[in-house]
């Protein structure tokens, strides 16, 4: 099974924004979307840009580098020059913990 690693409190990602935590070695992007969390990689597929400074548009994360955008809850690319999705980790919060699960 996967694990589950605690990345931030919930306090520390306003809603609209976008931080960027360090979980067992990775950068993760960490955006409040409505009343939930949604999590991606730090880095752009298309060429490595910093996700966490780029953008949030409603459901979309917005690379700062050439502007592709991603569907924030799944990764999927909505506009080029990305043609491959940004990995995405499942979120829970339990309390005010955010935890992203890893891959095994």
């Amino acid at each position: 099974m996967p694990d589950r690693v605690r990345i931030a409190e919930a306090s520390e990602v306003p809603a609209g924004t976008l931080e960027t935590f360090d979980a067992a070695g990775q950068s993760i992007v960490v955006a409040r979307v409505g009343d939930g969390f949604c999590a991606v990689a730090a880095k752009c597929p298309h060429m490595g840009g910093p996700m966490g400074k780029g953008r949030l548009e409603e459901d979309a994360i917005v690379c700062p580098r050439h502007g592709s955008r991603f569907d924030i809850r799944d990764g999927v690319p909505t506009t080029p020059p990305a043609m491959r999705p940004v990995t995405t980790y499942p979120v829970r919060v339990r309390g005010d913990a955010v935890e992203v699960q890893l891959p095994a």
